[in-house]
């Protein structure tokens, strides 16, 4: 009998056989490349108002991607229950591995700015913010274009069906013996449920990240 808490001791020695791939919908009206459209648009213009557009749509750009990435981790209805804020759900990601530098935090600091201090931008500041959110939304892009619900590992005895569940926030791992072509009619002689209020759910998100 395999715990929850030695589970991933008890994956070393297995290798990758199959994944599955499919694109993650994520019911919002808008999306991170919407915002990022509109920002483009505005820094094509060259008032003022255009500029704090511009800023405003970044900053909803990453605050979006960071929210599919918070879904992703199957964590959004806990962090809207309990109101986390932008700087709670950077930290809750980097523990993760996920991209999200300390340099996402500047830019949210000068929208801040110029909600309290109201300031204009400098344009080249808003550029500067542009070309660090464009970044950032393509290097985890991945995670909503190439979602992975299902993969399997295996070694020379043994299979292991791994099913991820991000609206859930649930694994299902199914432990069973190998065969020459694995299938879920394998034979199989344990399952596990591992869901977000477990305390081994974040190691088996960091094992699951690493996959991508």
């Amino acid at each position: 009998m395999v715990t929850k808490d030695k589970l991933l001791d008890y994956f070393v020695g297995f290798r990758q056989n199959d994944i599955s791939y499919e694109y993650l919908d994520i019911d919002f009206d808008l999306l991170p490349f919407d915002f990022i459209e509109f920002a483009e648009k505005d820094l094509k213009e060259k008032t003022d108002k255009n500029l704090i557009n511009a800023l405003g749509n970044i900053k909803r750009a990453i605050e979006c991607q960071i929210d599919i990435l918070i879904t992703f981790c199957g964590k959004y209805k806990q962090s809207s229950d309990e109101k986390w804020s932008f700087p709670k759900k950077i930290e809750y990601l980097e523990n993760l591995g996920f991209v999200a530098p300390s340099i996402l935090k500047k830019i949210n600091t000068k929208r801040n700015k110029l909600e309290h201090y109201y300031r204009i931008p400098k344009k080249e500041d808003v550029q500067d913010a542009f070309d660090i959110a464009l970044l950032f939304l393509k290097s985890t892009e991945k995670f909503q274009d190439n979602f992975i619900p299902y993969f399997n590992i295996v070694n020379n005895d043994e299979i292991i069906f791994v099913e991820y569940n991000c609206k859930k926030g649930e694994f299902v791992i199914r432990l069973g013996r190998s065969k020459e072509e694995p299938s879920w009619e394998s034979d199989i002689y344990q399952t596990i449920t591992i869901d977000s209020k477990d305390r081994e759910f974040e190691k088996m998100m960091d094992f699951y990240v690493n996959i991508y």
